[in-house]
């Protein structure tokens, strides 16, 4: 959209003495890391004391309606809805708050380039989503799953975590209960109700999970999960300042 949201939005919220302002576009169901990413960097250098996140998307813009598509082409109408969601980054270590640490990006190859894509068809662009998806996410995470898990904690025990996952389907979430060791159905609560309530908004239903945690939490580590194109998966930790 132009203007962009990152300068319409500060205008209508007649937000003043702003020191920069970033549109980052197409990074998927796990936009909201990236986010969190870049406020991290800019609050951390100084350039700004707080940063304000605002994740969109607009998944009806892409509503395929042709007759003729196969499956690949109708599911993204079953699976995405529209939605926003805002996040506050700051500089004040305050107890009771949370630490944003860097992330870490799982690419799954380049044969998997197209497993989320989008084309214009008629005028529209049409997203597409590969049936091999959650297969080819299932087959990388198992073989780096414990790789993983030892750059999270500090005894590769999953139970350490607050997991927060995002619900981009019910194989995607099954994907990690199948993990060696397992995430159980209970780590698994907030991307459940998350799933159930709101269903996959995109890069903004990572932010619901977050403030279910962030309202009544169990743990002081936390880790956000979040697939992309390109095919990647997205982790990054949080901490709780004590």
């Amino acid at each position: 959209m132009l203007p962009n949201l990152s300068t319409w939005l500060p205008q209508q919220l007649e937000l003043t003495n702003i020191k920069c302002n970033y549109s980052l576009d197409n990074t998927g169901c796990g936009g909201a890391i990236t986010c969190l990413d870049v406020a991290r960097s800019t609050v951390q250098s100084g350039r700004a004391r707080c940063v304000l996140i605002v994740t969109v998307d607009c998944s009806t813009t892409h509503m395929n309606t042709d007759p003729t598509l196969e499956m690949e082409g109708i599911l993204p109408n079953l699976l995405f809805g529209d939605g926003a969601a805002g996040v506050l980054v700051t500089n004040r270590p305050e107890e009771g708050l949370w630490r944003v640490n860097e992330p870490r990006c799982v690419l799954m190859g380049e044969d998997t380039s197209n497993f989320i894509n989008m084309h214009m068809r008629e005028n529209v662009y049409y997203l597409n989503l590969s049936k091999d998806l959650v297969p080819t996410l299932h087959s990388a995470l198992s073989e780096r799953w414990t790789d993983i898990l030892k750059s999270l904690t500090k005894t590769s025990d999953p139970d350490e975590l607050e997991w927060l996952i995002h619900p981009g389907g019910r194989a995607i979430l099954d994907t990690f209960t199948k993990q060696n060791p397992p995430l159980s159905q209970h780590a698994l609560r907030l991307s459940w109700q998350i799933m159930r309530e709101k269903g996959n908004l995109v890069s903004a239903t990572l932010v619901f999970v977050l403030e279910l945690m962030l309202n009544k939490p169990e743990k002081d580590l936390a880790c956000l999960v979040g697939p992309g194109p390109g095919l990647e998966l997205k982790f990054m930790s949080l901490d709780r300042v004590c």
